[in-house]
Formats: C-alpha cells, structure tokens, sequence
C-alpha cells in the first residue's frame, strides 16, 4: 500500500481508540440522577461545539500530514477524501455525546460527577475545555508520525511473537501478515 493509505489506516486506528465501542460498555442503564449530571458535565464540557471543534482540530491536523505524505497524483484526493470523513464524524455528534454521558454515568459515582461538574462549570474548568482542541492538535501532529514510523516494527514483532509461540507454518505466518497489512498498510517485512 501507498504511505498516505497506511497514514489513513492508522489515523483511523487511533481515532478508533479514542471512542467508546458500543460493545465495551456496560450493559445495566445508568441511574437517572447520574446520567443528568453526566448530561451536565457533557454541556459544560462544550457539548456539541465542542466536540464538533475537536474532530475538525483532528481531522485538519489529519489532512495536512496525510497531504505531506501522499504521493503528487493522489493530494487532489485527500481534502474531500478527509472532508467526508469528518462530516460523517460530526454527524454523529449526538450519539457520540449521549455515549460519554452514559459512559460517565455508569463509571463515576454521583459525588465524583457532582465533584467533575463543578470542575468543569469552574473558571479553570471553562479554559480547559476552550484549550483542548488545540491541545489535542499539537499532540496528534506529533503522534501521527510517531506512529507511523513505528507500525511497521511493531506489527513484524507481534507475527514473530504470536507465531513462535503458537508455532505457525510459513503459509500461517505469509497469511497473519497479509491480514495485519491490509488492515494496517504498514507491512511486516
């Protein structure tokens, strides 16, 4: 694969880890008083705005370092490739928002979302908030180079481990391989 589709690729790895599957989540509905306060600290968090600044500080900080690394005939591609991609994520801003808030309900207790909320509605709380999608950009613009460099030494010891010790055949090995590079992009040899 070409650099800037392993860049997708794990681009989309750790955006992946960022968000709550909706399989990892508890099961049991929050209590009603948790899940409101949860709700509250959503909002004073930035709600919707928030969220919507932070995908697209994401997805800006994407679309430069996968411009930087796409070969010339493919760059016309990446803006409204990335574009896309971005409108269907804050699209989903309303499920996005309501799984934080359950997530929050189900894993602190009512003392801790109270403690959070008057963090969060405090004036130190508010900059927090205003300073995150920022942060969050400088701290991708690092990371993704980082893991680009590393994805493919990182995969190559992981065959190696898995297939020693559960002694795989060249044909299991080529295959296992194979898989992780078509998920990835990167490649193991």
């Amino acid at each position: 694969m070409q650099q800037w589709q392993h860049f997708v690729a794990v681009t989309l790895a750790v955006l992946a880890c960022g968000v709550a599957r909706a399989g990892d989540a508890p099961s049991a509905a929050p209590d009603p008083a948790r899940l409101a306060l949860a709700e509250q600290i959503v909002a004073a968090s930035g709600g919707a705005d928030q969220a919507t600044r932070l995908m697209r500080s994401m997805f800006g900080v994407m679309q430069k370092n996968i411009v930087a690394n796409s070969p010339a005939d493919m760059r016309d591609f990446v803006g409204p490739m990335v574009e896309d991609m971005s409108q269907a994520l804050v699209g989903m801003t309303p499920q996005i928002l309501e799984l934080n808030a359950r997530a929050y309900a189900q894993t602190f207790s009512e003392k801790e979302l109270r403690d959070l909320l008057a963090f969060q509605t405090s004036e130190t709380g508010r900059d927090v908030a205003n300073k995150l999608p920022a942060l969050q950009a400088q701290v991708m613009n690092e990371l993704f180079p980082l893991l680009m460099t590393a994805m493919p030494a990182i995969m190559r010891k992981s065959v190696d481990r898995i297939c020693e010790e559960k002694h795989c055949t060249s044909e299991q090995r080529a295959a296992l391989e194979k898989a992780m590079s078509k998920a990835t992009g990167a490649t193991t040899s």
